[in-house]
């Protein structure tokens, strides 16, 4: 356990004892579900520390722990977890003071799931039992004290499969009742009501498979009432203590994995990473004996992917796939947008936000409309950090794939003293640095390639070898890009724990990817092979887009985050177009818009948005240091640490396997 020094008084009155144990006193003690006490993702602000500029978080403990993707619940002196183990899904107990473990329990073999990577779902306490999800649709409700098995059973039937990533609903408890999507046909056709005591089935309700969103409970105009954001037939839903419907709003979103955020009267809050939907706010009013509901309003750019928003005074907080954003609740209006947290999760307490960037960086954010204001960050863990984190007593609870650790974020005990953060400014207003009005596409191109390099010197460079680190599926590893004039190329990285490669040689496009060829192989088949062979495009686009084929035309005007840009329209010979974003005095990349496909998500196109930043010059080019790759809900990130301009290597260092032999 790594702390800060104590405070002599602290020390005296408390005792290290009494630092480490739970603390009555505060409201909020506990964390019992997915989300907390509300399933609004907030827990209490008593006795936090309002900033860590003199005094940052102490670190209370850090343990080892599987992979899985569980949130961590806090009841009593106990959190309770899922995590994977040789090849097992475990429902553990560990002590809340200490982190060691108190009892673990197999929920079975983890499955084949995408990634295959462990459980999804938190763990519920309700009544001391702690009811738990595997991956594989295992659902047991456990004795909380030493874990012995009250309950279990199976969601689905022998012949059927859990969802493709795994099932990953977390029970909802209200009153003798629980209830999840189980999709099982019979019994429960979408969505069931179980006995909590029992596991008996009470009712089931609506029809289709089971998605990966968690329903929460409401009271909503006199009624209480469960709602449920459903993948099948992409609506919200609402049901009745009985499982009768109530109202329904149909939605536009298929990647629908966060629960539905409760505005109380009357309004709803929903998200989904597709590109087309992104957010929806939905008022419920009464009509006579039932409900009607309305379209408050909709905004593409707040996708949530996997981590829902909070509300916190009229403002909703939330990930924007890889952006940080703040929208007025009432009209959906964007107050503010921060890059560079990556996929990122939160939780609020009071006008404070605790925000986990999926690399392990913890922020204290103020929770304002006003401007993005950090408070301090610390470096919390190393690893694909995706789940959110939890807030009881005072102190937060983290885990990554590798660790769970605890901090005291209390004015109490002390910590180490950390640099002053500076406030980030809010983007600036549209219009606020003017776009030059009276501007042809001759001269934005001509000041484009000048400000990164100019063509002269870009047309006597040969190679170009770059290497530093590459982000992907929010893991980390070393990258080689490879570029030689005649548009060939390599880029090799690490990814799902194994090699990744995009390359063009001699011969044409070829690559490996650890899911789906794993060895070397060529690609042959559009638009696979047109993607690789437009990476593979050596220098500026804008330099040499004629001598290619392709037609420019100037767009105008645009924005990104709220910065003016001017907008270039790039049609490649194939009729794909691109939209180059750039900035209005320096002429370099603020975002290129472009289509791609992955293929780890759907085989069919989808947006990608490249941000560039941290341009730096070398031997006389400016080249992006920095380049985030934001596609369907992917994001991929390269940060360039070496570069090496007219590099010495061979066209064999890019090739790939022969092609495989013409058919007679």
């Amino acid at each position: 356990m790594r702390t800060g020094p104590l405070r002599p008084l602290a020390l005296a009155l408390l005792g290290l004892g009494l630092l480490l144990a739970p603390r009555p006193g505060l409201a909020g003690d506990d964390w019992p579900q997915f989300r907390g006490p509300g399933r609004d993702g907030r827990g209490a602000a008593e006795g936090l520390l309002p900033a860590w500029v003199e005094t940052r978080p102490r670190e209370l403990w850090r343990r080892p722990i599987g992979g899985g993707y569980s949130g961590i619940t806090v009841v009593g002196d106990r959190l309770y977890t899922l995590a994977l183990e040789g090849g097992e899904e475990v429902a553990l107990a560990l002590d809340r003071a200490t982190g060691e473990r108190l009892w673990s329990v197999s929920l079975g073999a983890s499955g084949e799931a995408f990634p295959a990577d462990g459980p999804r779902a938190s763990p519920t306490v309700a009544g001391g039992t702690v009811y738990v999800v595997s991956s594989q649709s295992v659902l047991a409700a456990l004795e909380a004290g030493d874990g012995a098995v009250r309950w279990k059973r199976s969601l689905l039937g022998d012949e059927e499969r859990p969802p493709r990533f795994g099932y990953s609903v977390s029970p909802l408890v209200d009153g003798d009742l629980l209830l999840l999507e189980t999709g099982k046909p019979g019994e429960a056709p979408g969505v069931v009501a179980l006995d909590r005591a029992t596991g008996e089935v009470r009712w089931g309700a609506l029809e289709g498979p089971p998605g990966y969103s968690s329903p929460i409970a409401v009271e909503l105009h006199g009624v209480r009432q469960y709602v449920f954001f459903r993948r099948v037939n992409s609506e919200l839903v609402s049901l009745s203590t009985a499982g009768e419907v109530l109202w329904r709003q149909p939605t536009a979103g298929l990647a629908i994995i966060v629960s539905p955020l409760f505005l109380p009267p009357d309004r709803f809050f929903v998200a989904s990473s597709d590109d087309g939907f992104g957010g929806l706010m939905v008022r419920v009013l009464r009509d006579g004996e039932g409900f009607r509901t309305e379209e408050v309003w909709s905004e593409r750019l707040m996708r949530n992917h996997f981590n829902t928003s909070v509300v916190v005074d009229g403002h909703l907080y939330g990930f924007d796939n890889a952006t940080f954003r703040c929208l007025d609740a009432a009209t959906g209006e964007r107050r503010w947008a921060q890059r560079g947290l990556g996929k990122g999760s939160l939780v609020a307490a009071g006008d404070l936000l605790f925000v986990l960037a999926d690399d392990g960086t913890l922020a204290l954010v103020r929770a304002t409309p006003e401007a993005y204001v950090e408070l301090g960050r610390i470096a919390a863990m190393r690893g694909r950090a995706w789940t959110a984190p939890s807030l009881a007593d005072g102190r937060l609870y983290l885990r990554d794939f590798d660790e769970i650790v605890a901090y005291d974020v209390c004015g109490v005990g002390g910590g180490e003293a950390v640099p002053a953060v500076t406030a980030a400014a809010p983007a600036p207003p549209a219009g606020e640095r003017a776009v030059p009005s009276q501007i042809d596409l001759e001269e934005v191109i001509a000041r484009h390639v000048a400000a990164r390099g100019g063509a002269e010197r870009w047309r006597r460079v040969t190679s170009l070898a770059m290497s530093g680190s590459y982000a992907a599926f929010s893991e980390v590893s070393p990258f080689e890009l490879l570029r030689r004039r005649g548009d060939l190329y390599r880029l090799s990285f690490e990814m799902l724990g194994g090699p990744a490669i995009r390359a063009r040689d001699e011969r044409g496009a070829w690559g490996r990817h650890p899911l789906l060829f794993p060895e070397p192989q060529r690609v042959e088949e559009d638009p696979y092979k047109r993607q690789f062979e437009r990476e593979a495009w050596f220098g500026p686009a804008l330099l040499d887009y004629r001598e290619r084929g392709a037609t420019a035309a100037l767009a105008g005007a645009g924005e990104i985050e709220g910065r003016p840009t001017v907008d270039v329209e790039l049609t490649l010979p194939d009729g794909a177009t691109e939209i180059w974003h750039l900035d209005p005095e320096s002429f370099l990349e603020v975002a290129v818009d472009s289509t791609v496909m992955d293929f780890t998500q759907l085989p069919e196109p989808m947006r990608q948005r490249a941000f560039y930043d941290d341009f730096r010059e070398a031997d006389g080019l400016v080249l992006p240091h920095r380049v985030d790759l934001e596609f369907g809900a992917r994001l991929e990130s390269m940060v360039v640490e070496r570069v090496e301009v007219d590099a010495e290597f061979e066209p064999a260092d890019l090739r790939g396997p022969e092609p495989a032999p013409a058919e007679e």
